[in-house]
């Protein structure tokens, strides 16, 4: 069963592992979480990404936000600025709302990131659209919802 921990060591795999994580982009298999933290067991990464933080100030957003930091890389938080909003005051913020669709995404539009990590996944739908607009804007999209965390490259531009 999946715990709390699986996930959070998941997505600090995927942010300690940095760009020599990245898989071809055509290739459909999910990254394999053993081998990435073995390359990179700690430390800060040599080439920092830019990640997006879909939410990041609950669940197990933090210790990803902190993970990422720890490591050199540059994160941006997205969200809606209700939880937490005082949490991380030196990062880049971006304000919108999910569930208001790709109306509510608006202030993505536009802007490239390295990765992007979603750790929100009570909304599908939501989750579904986010992924669709980043898709040309991002490299790597991974979700960490309760059930299954999946990493996967995507064909960005």
């Amino acid at each position: 069963m999946l715990d709390r921990r699986s996930v959070l060591l998941g997505g600090a795999a995927l942010l300690a592992a940095g760009p020599a994580s990245a898989q071809a982009q055509d290739d459909p298999r999910p990254v394999n979480l053993d081998r990435i933290r073995a390359a990179r067991a700690g430390g800060r990464v040599r080439q920092p990404l830019h990640i997006l933080l879909l939410g990041g100030t609950v669940f197990v957003g933090p210790a990803v936000v902190k993970a990422a930091l720890a490591r050199g890389h540059r994160v941006t938080l997205f969200n809606r600025g209700r939880s937490n909003p005082g949490l991380f005051p030196r990062l880049a913020r971006l304000r919108g709302d999910r569930l208001a669709g790709a109306d509510g995404l608006a202030a993505l539009r536009g802007r490239r990131f390295d990765a992007v990590v979603d750790t929100w996944a009570d909304a599908p739908a939501a989750v579904e659209t986010a992924a669709r607009l980043l898709a040309g804007q991002t490299e790597h999209f991974s979700t960490c919802p309760p059930s299954r965390p999946t990493i996967r490259p995507l064909g960005g531009a």
